[in-house]
């Protein structure tokens, strides 16, 4: 069983409210790019991928264990978009039509999310300056995926580099 340090009892406390502002960034998020998925020439298939991305993402941040992983484990984005890739759903929607699209839809989903996420905590915590420029550093970390998915999409990368030196193309 996992040991509760002060910075973890606290986050415990915290993670019902840290939950409910991660899903309201989500909704708005998830709005924002459905609407951007209207514009686009194949409608139904950006479409699927946003419900499918955001459904994943939803089921990640409504879990108490899995919302814990992103607030304190900067691999488990790796894990995630691991895990969210290798299905077969997502593996129909990444066809070489769409090339890289869908991998770049899915890490700025998960990478946004997160990000919101730490950014939320870290603001709850803010009465613990070490937990919270722990969670803003995390945060950050959390964005420059989010940068570097981006970057990917424009053509300006070649691949996505995890911290640890894991690409993902």
């Amino acid at each position: 069983m996992e040991e509760k340090t002060p910075q973890t009892a606290l986050l415990d406390e915290k993670l019902q409210d840290i939950m409910d502002a991660t899903l309201r960034d989500m909704k708005e998020s998830e709005k924002k790019l459905i609407a951007r998925a209207q514009a686009m020439e194949d409608v139904k298939t950006y479409t699927d991928l946003t419900d499918y991305c955001y459904g994943k993402m939803y089921a990640y941040v409504e879990d108490r264990e899995d919302l814990k992983k992103i607030l304190t484990d900067p691999k488990s984005i790796e894990v995630m978009y691991n895990a969210m890739s290798d299905t077969e759903e997502f593996k129909e929607i990444c066809t070489e039509e769409y090339k890289g699209f869908p991998r770049v839809i899915l890490m700025t989903v998960l990478a946004g999310t997160d990000a919101h996420a730490c950014h939320h905590a870290a603001e709850l915590l803010k009465d613990d300056p070490e937990e919270s420029t722990r969670l803003d550093n995390l945060a950050n970390l959390y964005h420059h995926y989010l940068e570097e998915a981006l970057a990917y999409g424009r053509g300006e990368r070649k691949n996505i580099v995890f911290n640890d030196g894991n690409a993902v193309e």
